[in-house]
């Protein structure tokens, strides 16, 4: 309740799960504070790019999609 108070917490919109509470950067900057600039990724959203970086092949990812082990978004 004393955060909630204090304004502690702002609130965003993520495109998938809503509104969310977010808590601020935990430091203290002198000139520019960092803020987030986009909402969390969703499961799956950076799978097949971050796959393709490290260098699977199309048809590694494929299988590593097919038996669970990574997720895509639809």
């Amino acid at each position: 309740p004393h955060l909630e108070a204090t304004g502690f917490f702002s609130f965003t919109d993520h495109p998938s799960e809503g509104r969310l509470r977010e808590m601020p950067v935990p430091a203290t900057w002198s000139k520019t504070q960092p803020e987030p600039t986009r909402p969390a990724p969703r499961l799956g959203e950076h799978s097949v790019e971050i796959l393709q970086e490290l260098g699977y092949s199309a048809q590694k990812i494929e299988s590593l999609v097919e038996c669970g082990a990574t997720a895509t978004l639809s």
